[in-house]
């Protein structure tokens, strides 16, 4: 079984420590056909001079520089189409023992399981208002795609051969299919890990189409809230017309960014944000500097 592990690395992840330790582990001796494929950014220049010293005389590890920062699922979404093998691990380099969770993804795989998900056990104080920002979230994704997002980590879990070759043909809802948990003909599990553990977490203050359609309706929003403080103030006839013109306003802009609140979140969740902007140069030697 050809298994690849996909490592995105971020400007503080502290590499020369993880992935030392990572090829030592018995998950990884343990699996002979195991490649290894890392994007870094160019300018993240202390690890790039480490992994350039670190992946000689390793065929296994594949290195990629890109030209500017980039999300997980900008990561994801490009390396995909080049993928060759029968089992995906999404890796975090922020956990130091990947390896363990690694073992339970695979451990779920022989169990069936065609994707794996890995969520945070919270306590029943946080779960309680998780489960419900998740169920208002969702009741919005179902409109939005007929399905759900399992709110899972995105950095972490595993995609089988057949779903990466479904995956492959439907680039543009790549990001979302590997998060759904409703994926017809598959079967999905899950695993659970420390609610303190850190992983990679998405930026939701990226100004994306959705943000920028409820901030501009938010301003509308609170003009025709003034409009009609103000108009009840000093207006002496047709308040009613007013009134009900300004109502409807206020409600249709409420309606909007009830909307497009969860769109932004599944957006910044669900999508490479760069798609094809984001360049990405295999390390070849000393190349590439």
């Amino acid at each position: 079984m050809k298994i690849t592990c996909l490592f995105p690395v971020f400007k503080n992840d502290k590499i020369n420590e993880f992935f030392p330790r990572f090829i030592k582990t018995n998950f990884f001796k343990n699996h002979q056909n195991l490649s290894i494929i890392i994007y870094i950014e160019k300018s993240n220049k202390l690890n790039v001079d480490f992994l350039k010293s670190f992946s000689k005389n390793k065929p296994y590890i594949s290195i990629y520089l890109t030209d500017k920062p980039f999300t997980y699922n900008d990561v994801f979404f490009n390396a995909l189409k080049t993928l060759d093998c029968d089992t995906l691990l999404l890796g975090d380099t922020k956990i130091q023992n990947i390896d363990l969770l690694f073992t339970k993804c695979i451990e779920k795989q022989k169990q069936g399981a065609n994707i794996v998900h890995v969520l945070k056990k919270q306590n029943k104080f946080k779960s309680f208002f998780s489960r419900m920002f998740k169920g208002i979230y969702n009741f919005f994704v179902k409109i939005f795609t007929s399905n759900i997002d399992k709110c899972n980590i995105p950095s972490l879990g595993l995609i089988d051969k057949d779903v990466l070759d479904i995956l492959k043909a439907l680039p543009n809802k790549c990001c979302y299919l590997k998060n759904t948990p409703n994926f017809k003909g598959f079967t999905t599990k899950t695993i659970f890990i420390d609610d303190k553990t850190s992983t990679y977490k998405n930026n939701f203050a990226y100004f994306s189409t959705p943000l920028k359609v409820v901030t501009f309706f938010s301003c509308i929003f609170f003009v025709s809230l003034l409009t009609l403080i103000l108009g009840n103030v000093f207006l002496d006839a047709k308040k009613g017309i007013f009134n009900i013109f300004t109502i409807l306003v206020l409600i249709l802009s409420l309606v909007i960014i009830a909307f497009m609140i969860p769109k932004h979140i599944f957006d910044i969740r669900n999508s490479s944000l760069l798609q094809e902007k984001l360049v990405a140069n295999k390390l070849e030697g000393k190349e590439n500097d």
